[in-house]
């Protein structure tokens, strides 16, 4: 289909939830599998948005339902089987809120930008943040109470490590791994 600005927010929520996990949120061995794994989690897109598709042929019958496919390992995916909190594994309503709201199969309902910086996730991550001089550009993860903020490391290959706005420390990463996982049960949860 074509694509404008709306696809950079279905992009953001696709990183968000991958800094989040440390997979991708939809992996597939090709085209038709991406598709079916972004199905079972959103489920069927609407009629008007698979007729608006130029190779919907390939995907979906005439009818607008998904041609069945399965996988080199013989798995086959169900459209709408799984939750965005399942695959997530997270259960924090705010964060799960804004990447579904980033993941929405209209691209005229999905969220926008501006909107996106008034959402209560980010609202809330803002509130813990402690004002800061201006140093340049430090890091954000997402955390289940809002956002992890990281500060820039202006010396050597290491940065420093980051800091809740509760002053709790976490992590230490190196400039070449930025997705290098701690201790913690969600890897690259709270690498820096």
């Amino acid at each position: 289909m074509n694509y404008a600005m709306a696809i950079d927010m279905w992009s953001l929520g696709c990183i968000l939830a991958e800094l989040y996990t440390g997979v991708p949120i939809f992996p597939g061995e090709n085209e038709h599998e991406q598709l079916a794994c972004i199905m079972e989690v959103l489920g069927v897109p609407d009629r008007f948005i698979v007729d608006k598709a130029s190779r919907r042929k390939l995907f979906f019958d005439a009818s607008g339902a998904p041609r069945p496919f399965v996988n080199a390992k013989g798995k086959r995916r169900r459209p709408g089987a799984k939750t965005l909190g399942a695959i997530l594994k997270c259960d924090d309503e705010l964060f799960l809120d804004f990447v579904s709201k980033c993941l929405t199969w209209d691209p005229d309902k999905r969220l926008k930008p501006q909107p996106a910086l008034r959402h209560p996730w980010i609202l809330a991550g803002r509130r813990r943040q402690a004002p800061a001089k201006s140093s340049g550009l430090g890091s954000v993860k997402p955390s289940r109470s809002g956002l992890l903020i990281s500060p820039p490391s202006s010396l050597g290959p290491r940065s420093q490590p980051g800091v809740t706005a509760s002053g709790q420390r976490f992590g230490h990463a190196t400039r070449e791994s930025s997705h290098m996982s701690t201790s913690s049960s969600k890897p690259g949860l709270r690498a820096v």
